[in-house]
């Protein structure tokens, strides 16, 4: 399995077996690549329920367990932040607004939410360097894309 061979090249790496790594690096790479498409395949959302997921990125985020990907969905959709941010927004208080983005940033990727991410990233350097017409304009559409990200999530965690 997997972790046989990667335990193998672990071990020759360390006793600088370059002999080994080089003759085997392609087998356990190709291995690698199977199991990590099982394992996309069998609890990966489907594409067309979640396209807003980029799994590639969330598997290797979530360490490719599938426990832990399933914990990390539930908590992000725990963790709705829309009324704080919403409320956060009205209120202009952009230090706070910085903070908050930033957690969506790093929430956001931790599950494979790429373009999430992405503009939340945009927003909190919007607000780290005082860019507030940047976050006006950019705000609905952080939120809208947030919105589609928990529906898409919640229809298929089937909450």
């Amino acid at each position: 399995g997997l972790s046989e061979k990667a335990r193998a090249q672990e071990f020759a790496a360390r006793d600088g077996n370059i002999d080994f790594l080089k003759k085997n690096h392609a087998d356990l790479m190709a291995t690698y690549k199977k199991v990590r498409g099982e394992l996309k395949a069998r609890f990966a959302p489907d594409d067309k329920v979640c396209p807003s997921i980029d799994m590639e990125v969330a598997l290797a985020n979530c360490m490719d367990s599938e426990e832990f990907f399933h914990e990390m969905v539930a908590e992000y959709l725990k963790g709705d932040k829309t009324a704080e941010l919403e409320k956060i927004f009205a209120a202009g208080d952009w230090n706070e607004y910085k903070i908050l983005v930033h957690a969506l940033k790093s929430t956001s990727q931790v599950i494979g939410a790429v373009d999430l991410s992405e503009k939340a990233r945009a927003q909190e350097f919007a607000a780290r360097d005082g860019n507030i017409d940047f976050i006006k304009k950019n705000h609905a559409d952080l939120m809208a894309t947030y919105k589609k990200v928990r529906e898409e999530l919640s229809r298929w965690a089937g909450d």
